[in-house]
């Protein structure tokens, strides 16, 4: 049972990871079968696109306490003082928590960036990666190609390395901002 939006919905269109999709490009996270603490509840939230936050997370369960599922029993220690950091998450909540951000938009920068360019996070990732293996790479040009959102074709995400020309021209330019800020101190 989802508590935030109906999945059959055929407006919703996901631009931030889905849990599988998670799995499969952050595989160094713990199983999904593991419960996980708030803070580990909440990276993996923000990995997937989401802007997730403590507070979020109480104020979400808060406003739905009453309607939460049977199962959930230990819901009241989210809402203690310590902001529930021993609550224990499950998948299939954070799942639902990552659905209900997904539907009223609530997006990290890269999650926003995904959303108002038309395409998906996980494939900006899966094209980034390809070129770049290293995670965090700065080396590489990404090149949005514009979909066609009335007709349903989502953005198309292109990276290539950057060449030996444009890594020389991004050194030189912060070893020149690098001076122009020793100047003013």
């Amino acid at each position: 049972m989802n508590l935030f939006f109906d999945a059959e919905s055929p407006s919703l269109s996901r631009y931030g990871l889905s849990g599988e999709e998670f799995d499969e490009l952050f595989p160094s996270y713990e199983s999904p079968s593991i419960r996980v603490k708030s803070p580990v509840a909440i990276s993996q939230l923000r990995s997937r696109g989401y802007d997730a936050s403590g507070s979020f997370l109480i104020s979400h369960f808060a406003a739905i306490k009453r309607d939460i599922p049977a199962d959930w029993k230990r819901i009241d220690a989210v809402l203690r003082p310590d902001g529930g950091k021993d609550f224990l998450w499950s998948r299939e909540m954070i799942d639902e928590l990552a659905d209900g951000m997904e539907a009223v938009g609530r997006f990290t920068p890269s999650g926003t960036a995904a959303m108002l360019d038309g395409y998906r996070l996980a494939d900006r990732i899966r094209e980034t990666r390809r070129v770049a293996p290293n995670p965090g790479s700065d080396d590489v040009v990404i090149t949005i190609i514009p979909g066609l959102p009335g007709a349903g074709v989502p953005a198309t995400v292109k990276c290539r390395p950057l060449t030996k020309d444009e890594i020389a021209a991004r050194e030189l330019a912060a070893k020149q901002l690098t001076k122009k800020s020793k100047r003013k101190e």
